[in-house]
């Protein structure tokens, strides 16, 4: 009888040691699990948006990507981003959830974007925000919605002509990758 208890035990523990080789040799998985975290449900305002652009992984790691890819310097991102907050207020956005979710379904294609436009020297995280929220303005309204809000903005202004290439670039992007 103390047979099957030694078998299970000796079972268990040796099912415990191969998970946690596992996890030491396959931190690719843990880390994806780890970044996967929502962010939090909090209100989207300046402060939560410049805590949010400084410290979360999807915006940092777009940012970096960008920056290395272009040759350039990464900075802190500026807490008095009033261009920002006015495009955040312009697109109705309510939490900084809400933004992650942006950032995290057009990040890809907004970083893409970018190397169509000639940011000034070094960036920050706002560079890879804007443009996820030039794309989201595309997505929702196409080419006019695009004029218009570029043009309604009194920080961030963008003429017509600037917005009308950035949709064509965009449609490049969409259709070739």
């Amino acid at each position: 009888m103390s047979e099957i208890p030694l078998s299970l035990a000796t079972l268990l523990g040796g099912i415990a040691a191969v998970m946690y080789f596992w996890e030491k040799r396959n931190l690719g998985w843990l880390s994806h699990l780890k970044q996967s975290r929502l962010a939090p449900a909090i209100p989207l305002d300046p402060s939560s948006l410049c805590a949010y652009a400084s410290s979360h992984h999807r915006p940092l790691s777009l940012t970096r990507a960008i920056a290395q890819r272009r040759g350039l310097e990464v900075r802190s991102f500026d807490s008095e981003s009033a261009w920002l907050d006015e495009q955040v207020k312009g697109l109705g956005l309510k939490t900084v959830r809400e933004l992650d979710g942006l950032i995290k379904r057009y990040g890809h294609v907004a970083s893409c974007l970018t190397d169509y436009s000639v940011p000034q020297q070094p960036i920050d995280s706002d560079f890879i925000i804007a443009a996820v929220f030039e794309i989201v303005v595309m997505e929702r309204d196409g080419k006019e919605g695009l004029q218009r809000f570029s043009t309604a903005l009194k920080y961030s202004h963008r003429d017509a002509d600037l917005a009308d290439e950035l949709f064509h670039q965009y449609g490049k992007i969409k259709r070739h990758g």
